[in-house]
């Protein structure tokens, strides 16, 4: 029923827009050279078709107001976070990242390995982080305001082809400004540029800020932060001894996977990137690949898409599988103690213990019933037979109300970052809670929502 509710949709579609795609197995175009506007019809055409497995939401706006779009794919817990186009020119890997997000969704319906996987780990994906700077490379400064042209032009040497353009449109390149050791960022301009301005202090711009923010939010085991050219994999920034041995393992295996050179550690890294400060800040993976051969200050050519999509077509899986992994490993000791309620549909497996092979051979009819501590999709209830677990792979939860008791005046910022712009102060009080990522709270408050930090 669901494979002829999307065929019977997309002949719809196709009879309104013939021209933009034929069915949900070809929306993306492959080898394309993606804009804005691209980047956000497909999305939408995606979610459109995969409602079941697909989430799409604006995170942010850049520094011109275009959307930053974001798109996931799965239902599991654990999440994973690929992202691209962080530079304008280097827009080759909004290509890629488009193609991995179709290739996911289209074989989660014939092969069981991806469909269980994406039952099991949510993976993000950001697209097109420097949207505004893309669309200047690809379209020049008439796409933006009058008003701006000429300091735009300026920037650029009064040059007006913009395909070496590698900042946002303001002049900041979004890879220096995440605070990772961003005093000692190496060979910045130190004016507003086409390339490498690291900015007058870190998280300057709404797109970082976004991101930066995305990521406390979804709190992902690893990320994937695709840049170009070089085919090379940045791994390492200052990475805690602790974990220097896995992550070291897993860059291996990338590099294998996609035939790029790991980049040895330097003693002295020049900081300010996206894996750079995710390293630091979650002692967790990150990865930064430059795909394609060096094509200079230029946009990659689409000739080399194909042998880039053989090299990259995996590494979706690959993440989420470690992904995974790492969650395991680190939560499936000991279950979450929380009392959330669970709505059942149908009737349910009971089981001994966190495992299907120790049936308990009895079943749940379809009902709300309350779990007191859960890890994965795995629920503890109190049943006939004692204290039982079930597993619930699409379970409505109702989670309690979380609050935070604040003692004392305590400070409202814009983001979770003690750098970030300060908005406010909040009085001494209980207030509900939205998110919470550390020791960092979202809360509504006249201003808005904003982040407190509660120690």
């Amino acid at each position: 029923m669901r494979i002829k509710s999307i065929v019977a949709s997309f002949i719809i579609l196709a009879m309104l827009a013939p021209f933009q795609f034929a069915d949900a197995a070809d929306i993306v175009k492959q080898k394309k050279e993606y804009t804005y506007e691209m980047v956000k019809r497909d999305l939408v055409a995606l979610e459109k078709s995969y409602p079941d497995l697909v989430e799409l939401k604006s995170i942010g706006k850049t520094e011109y107001g275009r959307e930053i779009y974001a798109i996931s794919v799965g239902k599991g817990t654990p999440t994973a976070f690929i992202n691209a186009s962080h530079h304008a020119r280097e827009y080759f890997t909004t290509a890629i990242v488009m193609n991995q997000i179709q290739d996911l969704l289209t074989r989660s319906e014939t092969e069981e390995k991806v469909n269980t996987l994406l039952d099991h780990v949510t993976i993000w994906f950001v697209p097109m982080v420097n949207a505004d700077g893309v669309t200047l490379v690809q379209q020049g400064v008439s796409a933006f305001p009058q008003a701006d042209r000429k300091a735009i032009l300026a920037m650029n040497d009064g040059k007006t082809d913009f395909s070496r353009w590698k900042a946002n449109a303001k002049g900041i390149d979004l890879n220096r400004q995440y605070p990772a050791d961003w005093t000692n960022i190496k060979s910045s301009p130190g004016k507003k540029y086409y390339a490498n301005y690291k900015g007058s202090s870190p998280l300057q711009t709404k797109e970082n800020q976004a991101i930066l923010t995305f990521t406390y939010e979804i709190d992902p085991q690893m990320t994937m932060s695709y840049h170009s050219s070089g085919q090379v994999i940045y791994w390492n920034f200052h990475n805690d001894e602790s974990v220097i041995a896995r992550d070291t393992k897993l860059a291996r295996q990338l590099a294998q996977m996609t035939g790029y050179k790991l980049m040895t550690p330097t003693i002295n890294p020049s900081g300010g990137g996206y894996s750079d400060w995710f390293i630091q800040t979650f002692k967790r993976p990150a990865y930064t690949p430059e795909l394609a051969t060096s094509s200079g200050e230029r946009p990659v050519k689409l000739n080399q898409f194909a042998e880039e999509w053989k090299r990259n077509k995996e590494v979706p899986m690959w993440l989420a599988e470690n992904a995974y992994t790492l969650w395991r490993d680190k939560v499936q000791s000991k279950l979450i103690e929380e009392e959330v309620e669970i709505t059942l549909t149908e009737k349910t497996k009971i089981y001994h213990s966190m495992s299907k092979s120790d049936s308990a051979y009895a079943t749940l009819s379809p009902t709300t019933i309350k779990s007191t501590a859960h890890w994965d999709k795995w629920y503890r209830v109190e049943t006939w037979l004692g204290e039982k677990y079930i597993y619930v792979a699409d379970a409505e939860i109702v989670t309690p109300v979380k609050t935070v008791n604040i003692t004392k005046s305590t400070t409202m910022h814009a983001i979770p970052s003690e750098l970030s712009k300060v908005k406010g102060y909040l009085s001494p009080q209980e207030i509900k809670v939205i998110t919470q990522t550390g020791n960092w709270s979202k809360v509504n408050t006249w201003l808005g929502e904003v982040w407190i930090q509660v120690n």
